[in-house]
């Protein structure tokens, strides 16, 4: 395992990216990954087991483009959730026509169908809370392979969780992704629970 030194004074990840081609520790639940890959300027699709984590980041209760705002700059963000209807397709063909940078939110079982609007290799790929690929599997079969069929046709992948799948559970098809690790050093808060 591979650690990655997080120089952080408010709890938060101040990267530019995250690491690619891995499998990512943050350790850290809320610390802003998500948030890294939507401030950069990489073209991303971020992939997430639920339609609720779309809609906290979006704002939007369906399918469509909303504005991710930062300090930094508005960003446009598509949100891929629910039926893709034709309307759904035809706004999604055109955000990507478009210029500037690309940031597609999208659940897991949309993986697959978005290939066939996007170019794989010219977008990076998160798979965010990624023991839920562990987890769901059981009920979500056909989803959960759709991403682990896909991942290696992006420019990059990167698998986060802060509660990542243990070894002895992975994916085989991950056997041979370098697991990295963030080292946040002495800037944790400790947290002692007394009864």
């Amino acid at each position: 395992m591979e650690l990655l030194p997080i120089n952080s004074s408010d709890g938060f990840l101040h990267l530019r990216d995250l690491p690619h081609n891995c499998i990512f520790n943050k350790i850290v639940t809320g610390c802003g990954g998500t948030t890294v890959v939507l401030r950069n300027s990489e073209d991303y699709v971020i992939a997430v087991p639920t339609t609720e984590l779309i809609i906290n980041k979006t704002g939007r209760t369906d399918a469509g483009l909303s504005l991710f705002k930062s300090e930094e700059r508005s960003q446009p963000i598509f949100g891929l959730f629910g039926k893709f209807n034709s309307q759904v397709a035809s706004d999604l063909n055109s955000y990507v026509e478009s210029s500037g940078t690309k940031k597609i939110f999208c659940t897991y079982d949309k993986v697959p169908r978005l290939l066939d609007f996007i170019t794989p290799h010219s977008f990076r790929l998160l798979i965010d809370e990624y023991h839920c690929l562990l987890k769901a599997y059981s009920y979500r079969q056909k989803a959960i392979d759709g991403v682990l069929d896909n991942f290696r046709k992006f420019k990059s992948f990167c698998f986060m969780s802060a509660t990542p799948i243990l070894p002895s559970f992975k994916p085989s098809c991950l056997a041979d992704v370098k697991e990295i690790q963030a080292d946040w050093g002495n800037s944790l808060d400790k947290l002692t629970v007394e009864l």
